[in-house]
């Protein structure tokens, strides 16, 4: 990986528009996000600890997300700011099939796809 280039897994709740924010972090702020990481990590214990133990015989889906979302105005005290992007997550969308009229086109003109 490139110097100055960050590559992460982010989850998100749902779809919606979200704010991505990379933070730096003092003592504080990195035992904000150590609990955090506690805390999603207890619920995945707790998601495979009822699978294995209810055998399908409840969705799990009930239980919500592993990763509860933390609602904030503005920065929690410990976390710094450093770059802010903003996220669109969409509807998964699958393509099976496509109709596209006129099938040949010249530049500058336009087509129909179905």
């Amino acid at each position: 990986m490139e110097q100055g280039l960050w590559e992460i897994d982010a989850h998100f709740g749902g779809t919606g528009d979200y704010a991505l924010q990379l933070v730096t972090a003092s003592e504080l702020g990195n035992s904000l996000v150590r609990y955090y990481r506690k805390v999603v990590q207890q619920n995945r214990d707790r998601r495979e600890r009822l699978r294995l133990k209810l055998q399908g015989e409840i969705d799990l889906s009930i239980l919500g997300g592993d990763h509860p979302g933390i609602e904030m105005n503005g920065l929690l005290k410990g976390l710094q700011l450093e770059a802010s992007v903003a996220v669109k997550v969409v509807p998964k969308v699958s393509l099976l099939a496509a109709f596209v009229e006129p099938s040949t086109i010249c530049r500058g003109k336009t087509l129909t796809i179905t």
